[in-house]
């Protein structure tokens, strides 16, 4: 399996399958090379298929937080001059000037703000895969994985290392829309997680709850 949930999965071939048909309808939309989104990252199937198809088209994705407010949403794309905005893969226009990038950036992360006005963090097709590497080196990541995802998927740890470097170590993703530490650890349990990417806040609620 390449994702699974509480209630359904779906395999590597079924995946791949979505994410072709999900590129044939962007190509009617005539999206292209540098083309710009705004991703709502939710927890979901329909939210990874949307991130991998558009980057399979070379195209310019900005995952946002699914918390954000609509005025929040619109002046990212406006920032970011990206065409589109899509919520679990549907999409609309998102009424910001935009043109397609000429500068090769593939994936637009948003910084914390905590210094300030958050900035856009532009990542080229190779800074993605290096990222993805160095991790997948790190921790081992192998095919035999079961992965929980937590982290926020909008952040460059949830895309680049959860989401992205999991499938491409050929690992099976559970998607929990809950990141709770009480949720967390019956999950491990029931599922066989071997591996909770996590910050050390949550490991150490994890440890009061249990």
């Amino acid at each position: 399996r390449a994702l699974w949930w509480s209630n359904g999965e779906c395999r590597y071939d079924e995946l791949a399958q979505r994410v072709v048909q999900r590129g044939q309808e962007l190509e009617q939309l005539h999206v292209q090379k540098g083309d710009g989104v705004v991703v709502l990252a939710q927890h979901d199937l329909e939210t990874v298929v949307e991130i991998l198809a558009w980057l399979n088209c070379q195209a310019f994705v900005v995952p946002v937080s699914p918390e954000l407010t609509s005025a929040e949403v619109r002046a990212i794309a406006e920032r970011a001059r990206v065409r589109f905005v899509s919520v679990r893969g549907e999409l609309c226009p998102s009424g910001a000037s935009h043109e397609p990038r000429s500068d090769g950036a593939i994936l637009g992360l948003l910084s914390s703000g905590s210094t300030g006005r958050p900035k856009l963090v532009l990542r080229k097709a190779e800074h993605v895969a290096a990222g993805m590497r160095i991790y997948t080196e790190s921790v081992r990541l192998t095919a035999d994985d079961r992965v929980l995802a937590l982290l926020p998927l909008e952040h460059s740890y949830g895309f680049h290392n959860v989401i992205l470097a999991t499938l491409a170590a050929g690992a099976t993703i559970f998607l929990s829309p809950v990141a709770h530490p009480r949720v967390a650890l019956r999950t491990i349990v029931a599922q066989h997680i071997t591996l909770l990417p996590a910050a050390p806040v949550f490991f150490e609620l994890m440890v009061r709850f249990a």
